[in-house]
Protein backbone atom coordinates (compact mmCIF):
# COMPACT_ATOMS: atom_id res chain seq x y z
CA UNK A 1 0.00 0.00 0.00
CA UNK A 2 3.10 2.02 0.38
CA UNK A 3 3.03 2.42 -4.10
CA UNK A 4 0.53 4.44 -4.07
CA UNK A 5 0.06 4.68 -8.65
CA UNK A 6 0.12 0.97 -8.30
CA UNK A 7 -2.66 0.94 -5.69
CA UNK A 8 -4.69 3.23 -7.98
CA UNK A 9 -4.72 0.80 -11.16
CA UNK A 10 -5.47 -2.46 -8.92
CA UNK A 11 -8.30 -0.72 -7.60
CA UNK A 12 -9.79 0.50 -10.79
CA UNK A 13 -10.92 -2.98 -11.58
CA UNK A 14 -12.95 -3.94 -8.41
CA UNK A 15 -16.12 -3.43 -6.95
CA UNK A 16 -15.41 -3.32 -3.08
CA UNK A 17 -12.37 -2.70 -1.01
CA UNK A 18 -11.81 -4.65 1.93
CA UNK A 19 -9.17 -2.90 3.93
CA UNK A 20 -7.52 -4.74 6.86
CA UNK A 21 -3.28 -4.11 6.79
CA UNK A 22 -2.16 -2.84 9.35
CA UNK A 23 0.68 -3.15 12.07
CA UNK A 24 -0.62 -5.18 14.58
CA UNK A 25 -0.23 -6.40 18.52
CA UNK A 26 1.48 -4.33 21.00
CA UNK A 27 5.10 -5.19 20.95
CA UNK A 28 5.05 -4.74 16.91
CA UNK A 29 4.01 -1.33 17.25
CA UNK A 30 5.57 -0.36 20.57
CA UNK A 31 9.30 -1.88 18.63
CA UNK A 32 8.11 -0.44 15.46
CA UNK A 33 6.42 2.93 15.40
CA UNK A 34 7.54 4.13 12.10
CA UNK A 35 6.05 0.66 10.49
CA UNK A 36 2.95 1.58 12.60
CA UNK A 37 3.05 5.01 10.78
CA UNK A 38 4.12 4.16 7.64
CA UNK A 39 1.29 1.36 7.21
CA UNK A 40 -1.23 2.11 9.61
CA UNK A 41 -1.61 5.98 8.68
CA UNK A 42 0.34 6.40 5.44
CA UNK A 43 -0.56 3.06 3.35
CA UNK A 44 -4.41 3.58 5.13
CA UNK A 45 -4.67 6.97 3.32
CA UNK A 46 -3.20 5.49 0.29
CA UNK A 47 -5.56 2.77 0.10
CA UNK A 48 -8.74 5.88 0.48
CA UNK A 49 -7.10 8.04 -2.26
CA UNK A 50 -7.10 5.40 -4.79
CA UNK A 51 -10.82 4.41 -3.70
CA UNK A 52 -12.26 8.03 -4.13
CA UNK A 53 -10.19 8.02 -7.14
CA UNK A 54 -12.35 4.96 -8.77
CA UNK A 55 -15.34 6.00 -6.65
CA UNK A 56 -15.24 2.72 -5.03
CA UNK A 57 -16.63 1.66 -1.55
CA UNK A 58 -13.83 0.92 1.50
CA UNK A 59 -14.27 -1.11 4.78
CA UNK A 60 -11.50 0.26 6.63
CA UNK A 61 -10.86 -2.11 9.93
CA UNK A 62 -10.46 0.03 12.93
CA UNK A 63 -10.38 -1.26 16.68
CA UNK A 64 -11.76 -1.34 19.94
CA UNK A 65 -8.76 0.31 20.87
CA UNK A 66 -10.40 3.64 19.66
CA UNK A 67 -11.78 3.98 23.11
CA UNK A 68 -8.49 3.63 25.20
CA UNK A 69 -9.81 3.74 28.67
CA UNK A 70 -13.11 4.91 28.44
CA UNK A 71 -14.79 3.13 31.88
CA UNK A 72 -18.43 3.58 30.52
CA UNK A 73 -19.27 0.15 28.97
CA UNK A 74 -20.38 -1.12 26.91
CA UNK A 75 -19.13 1.05 24.39
CA UNK A 76 -21.72 2.74 21.83
CA UNK A 77 -19.99 3.79 18.07
CA UNK A 78 -20.21 6.97 19.16
CA UNK A 79 -18.78 6.38 22.81
CA UNK A 80 -15.82 9.11 23.69
CA UNK A 81 -11.94 8.25 23.38
CA UNK A 82 -10.11 8.62 26.77
CA UNK A 83 -6.48 7.57 25.81
CA UNK A 84 -3.47 8.18 28.13
CA UNK A 85 -0.71 11.13 28.02
CA UNK A 86 0.97 10.89 24.67
CA UNK A 87 4.31 10.04 26.34
CA UNK A 88 2.88 6.79 26.47
CA UNK A 89 3.79 4.37 23.91
CA UNK A 90 0.98 2.53 24.48
CA UNK A 91 -1.63 4.82 22.38
CA UNK A 92 0.13 4.52 19.19
CA UNK A 93 -1.83 2.26 17.62
CA UNK A 94 -4.88 3.23 18.84
CA UNK A 95 -4.41 6.97 17.42
CA UNK A 96 -3.13 5.71 13.90
CA UNK A 97 -6.83 4.08 13.80
CA UNK A 98 -8.66 7.47 15.45
CA UNK A 99 -6.78 9.07 12.73
CA UNK A 100 -7.87 7.39 9.30
CA UNK A 101 -11.44 7.33 10.93
CA UNK A 102 -10.94 11.34 11.15
CA UNK A 103 -10.10 11.18 7.56
CA UNK A 104 -12.74 9.02 6.67
CA UNK A 105 -15.49 11.02 8.43
CA UNK A 106 -13.94 14.44 6.62
CA UNK A 107 -14.63 12.53 3.13
CA UNK A 108 -17.89 11.58 3.70
CA UNK A 109 -19.35 13.61 0.47
CA UNK A 110 -17.17 11.97 -1.48
CA UNK A 111 -16.72 8.44 -0.65
CA UNK A 112 -18.78 5.30 0.20
CA UNK A 113 -17.51 4.39 3.37
CA UNK A 114 -17.85 2.12 6.57
CA UNK A 115 -15.84 1.47 9.50
CA UNK A 116 -15.24 -2.32 11.43
CA UNK A 117 -13.97 -1.87 14.71
CA UNK A 118 -12.94 -5.16 15.67
CA UNK A 119 -12.89 -6.33 19.40
CA UNK A 120 -10.20 -8.33 20.48
CA UNK A 121 -10.77 -11.61 17.63
CA UNK A 122 -9.13 -14.98 17.85
CA UNK A 123 -9.54 -18.38 16.00
CA UNK A 124 -7.60 -21.11 13.98
CA UNK A 125 -3.98 -19.94 12.60
CA UNK A 126 -3.93 -16.83 14.65
CA UNK A 127 -0.29 -15.66 15.56
CA UNK A 128 0.59 -16.67 18.93
CA UNK A 129 1.15 -13.15 20.21
CA UNK A 130 -2.36 -12.65 20.75
CA UNK A 131 -4.55 -13.58 24.73
CA UNK A 132 -6.44 -16.62 23.57
CA UNK A 133 -3.98 -17.87 20.92
CA UNK A 134 -0.98 -17.43 22.94
CA UNK A 135 -2.58 -19.14 26.18
CA UNK A 136 -2.98 -22.49 23.64
CA UNK A 137 0.31 -21.98 21.96
CA UNK A 138 1.61 -22.31 25.55
CA UNK A 139 -0.31 -24.84 26.85
CA UNK A 140 0.59 -27.09 23.84
CA UNK A 141 4.04 -26.66 24.08
CA UNK A 142 3.57 -26.88 27.94
CA UNK A 143 4.94 -23.63 29.09
CA UNK A 144 2.95 -22.09 31.82
CA UNK A 145 0.00 -19.83 30.91
CA UNK A 146 0.30 -16.09 31.70
CA UNK A 147 -2.01 -13.97 33.72
CA UNK A 148 -0.84 -10.25 34.99
CA UNK A 149 -2.29 -8.02 37.38
CA UNK A 150 -4.59 -10.93 38.98
CA UNK A 151 -6.34 -11.03 35.62
CA UNK A 152 -9.34 -9.12 36.63
CA UNK A 153 -9.35 -6.89 33.58
CA UNK A 154 -11.71 -7.65 31.05
CA UNK A 155 -12.38 -8.61 27.06
CA UNK A 156 -14.93 -9.15 25.00
CA UNK A 157 -13.88 -11.77 22.67
CA UNK A 158 -15.06 -12.32 18.97
CA UNK A 159 -14.81 -15.55 16.97
CA UNK A 160 -12.91 -15.02 13.69
CA UNK A 161 -16.25 -16.60 11.51
CA UNK A 162 -18.22 -13.57 13.54
CA UNK A 163 -16.05 -11.46 12.64
CA UNK A 164 -16.36 -12.26 9.11
CA UNK A 165 -20.05 -12.35 9.03
CA UNK A 166 -20.43 -9.11 10.83
CA UNK A 167 -17.89 -7.37 8.15
CA UNK A 168 -19.78 -9.31 4.77
CA UNK A 169 -23.23 -8.14 5.82
CA UNK A 170 -21.68 -4.05 6.63
CA UNK A 171 -19.50 -4.28 3.58
CA UNK A 172 -22.57 -5.69 1.25
CA UNK A 173 -25.35 -3.66 2.80
CA UNK A 174 -27.02 -1.20 0.24
CA UNK A 175 -27.84 1.45 2.65
CA UNK A 176 -26.63 1.82 6.12
CA UNK A 177 -28.13 4.27 8.62
CA UNK A 178 -24.38 4.71 10.50
CA UNK A 179 -20.70 5.02 8.75
CA UNK A 180 -19.42 3.04 11.81
CA UNK A 181 -20.10 -0.48 13.11
CA UNK A 182 -18.49 -2.30 16.57
CA UNK A 183 -18.16 -5.88 15.78
CA UNK A 184 -17.99 -8.07 18.93
CA UNK A 185 -19.34 -9.67 21.89
CA UNK A 186 -21.25 -7.42 24.85
CA UNK A 187 -20.00 -10.87 26.78
CA UNK A 188 -17.21 -9.75 29.35
CA UNK A 189 -15.17 -12.04 30.63
CA UNK A 190 -12.08 -11.81 32.45
CA UNK A 191 -8.37 -12.03 31.51
CA UNK A 192 -8.54 -15.19 34.01
CA UNK A 193 -11.14 -16.66 33.04
CA UNK A 194 -10.48 -16.76 29.16
CA UNK A 195 -7.29 -18.29 29.78
CA UNK A 196 -8.80 -20.80 32.05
Amino acid sequence: VKDSDSLIELIRGVDLVIHLAAIVGIKNYLEKPFALFESNVLGSANVIRACVAHDKRLVFSSTSEIFGKNPNTPWDEDADRLLGSTEKDRWGYSTSKATIEHLLHSLKTQLDYRVVRYFNVYGPGQNPIFLVSRSIHRMLNSLPLEVFDGGLQTRCLTYIDDAVQGTFLIATADRLEHFVYNVGSEKENTISEIVA
